[in-house]
């Protein structure tokens, strides 16, 4: 039986593709350790894309994010949101121009979830009174 598997394992070992796939889920389990260290830090839960807290707004998507991932609100001066079709559904990307001008951006599905996570976001910004222009 173990000689049987040590000779599946040997052939899988020897074949082309064997480092490729061991980058890649390297690669991935790296990903899913800094989102997880990033998520423990600000809180909320693992497959959210974003977390708010009080006046800050914590972007856990760090694959689309780019920079400092805490945005404070009174730092955004405008958002647009974009809605892009895709082929089984579409996405919204939310484009942030903080105070700097450094634009920062943040996509959420176009399903509904990702509906209901923008109306709470666009609640969230008329209270701060941050602009927001809809294209698309």
């Amino acid at each position: 039986m173990l000689s049987g598997l040590k000779s599946v394992l040997d052939t899988i070992e020897r074949h082309p593709l064997f480092p490729l796939i061991y980058v890649v889920l390297l690669f991935l389990l790296l990903l899913w350790f800094y989102r997880r260290l990033s998520i423990l830090k600000t809180g909320g839960h693992f497959w959210d894309r974003y977390h708010i807290t009080e006046n800050t707004l914590y972007v856990h998507a760090g694959f689309f994010f780019r920079g400092r991932r805490d945005v404070p609100f009174s730092e955004i001066r405008r958002v647009h949101i974009y809605y892009t079709r895709g082929r089984w559904c579409g996405s919204y990307t939310l484009q942030f121009h903080r105070e700097k001008g450094v634009y920062q951006f943040l996509v959420l599905p176009g399903d509904k979830k990702g509906e209901k996570q923008l109306k709470e976001l666009e609640r969230i910004f008329f209270q701060h009174r941050i602009p927001v222009t809809k294209k698309g």
